[in-house]
Order: C-alpha cells, then structure tokens, then sequence
C-alpha cells in the first residue's frame, strides 16, 4: 500500500440544490455533511463507493466543475516536508485544520489540484 487512500472528489458548482437533487435522487448519494465556511457552502455526499464533496461558493464561481481529487494520509506533516522538498507549489501557506482534518492541496505536475488529508480520532 502507497499510504494513499481516496477520499473525495471536489465538484464547484453555481447551483447546489440542482446538484443535491442531482446526487441524492438520481445518483441515490446520501448527504453525510453540509456545512459552511467563510465564502462558501460545503455538502459531502457518500454513494457508489466514492464521495463528492459540492464546493457552493456564495459568490458566482467562473470555473465550475471538478476542482480537487483528495486522499487520505497517515503523516500530512511528513507529506507536506516532502511536497515543499521536492518544489511542488502547495497552498494554503502551512497546513490547514478543520474540526477533525488536516490538510493542504497540492498542484500535481499534470496541472490537477490535490488534497492530502489527515484524519484524527474525534
């Protein structure tokens, strides 16, 4: 095993409730969370075998779409020394935390945009 695990697909989209509809009644997605941060609405939706988190931010996004592919880590502090090694351009500054996650993106040399996430134990 790499030490990677997937974790979610970040979708940014204009109109969240088409796209909970989208996912709960045709793709059969149970909503596992929906919350907001600063800017922006957040649901994570968990069904066939995968999870997509719906990225609504409160003002109109010019990019809609896939935004991030996350995996899941056991040493983000580790990762994030060895991504800043290697010049791989990493954002926010530092690594970030939200209730029990630690994580920073990425950008990957094809241009795609990566979250490594660090679970702890609530």
């Amino acid at each position: 095993m790499s030490g990677f695990e997937f974790n979610h697909i970040g979708v940014v989209t204009n109109k969240p409730d088409d796209a909970i509809n989208f996912y709960k009644n045709f793709m059969g997605f149970a909503v596992e969370k929906d919350f907001n941060v600063p800017g922006m609405r957040m649901v994570l939706l968990d069904g066939a075998g995968c999870k997509v988190e719906l990225l609504c931010p409160e003002k109109e996004a010019q990019k809609v779409g896939p935004r991030h592919i996350a995996f899941t880590v056991c040493d983000i502090d580790r990762l994030f020394e060895e991504a800043v090694a290697a010049g791989f351009m990493v954002y926010p500054p530092g690594i970030q935390t939200h209730e029990n996650l630690r994580f920073f993106f990425l950008k990957a040399p094809g241009g795609e945009d990566i979250e490594l996430m660090e679970v702890k134990d609530a």
